[in-house]
């Protein structure tokens, strides 16, 4: 008897990571959900709470830069350049 998966999260992707999650699953012969759940419940289970710390703070940082970012490119493109202090 199988368990049903009630909740459902979106996890935004680079397009390298998701071409390499696409990739992984595409050589095993899995769906791209699939490999991710098996590689999210793999690092749940082998990574120490201080490795998965470091880690969510290295995405927060570059998740924030990412952000800011595409901030700058919108703002460039409405109104033309902009300071460094403005986006």
């Amino acid at each position: 008897m199988s368990r049903a998966l009630p909740a459902r999260q979106v996890v935004p992707l680079t397009e390298g990571e998701r071409t390499a999650l696409q990739l992984l699953a595409s050589e095993a012969g899995m769906s791209t959900g699939i490999t991710a759940r098996a590689l999210l419940t793999y690092g749940l289970n082998h990574s120490s709470r201080v490795a998965v710390r470091q880690q969510m703070e290295m995405e927060r940082v570059a998740t924030t830069t990412r952000i800011r970012e595409g901030a700058r490119i919108a703002a460039r493109s409405r109104w033309g350049t902009v300071d460094e202090g403005e986006a």
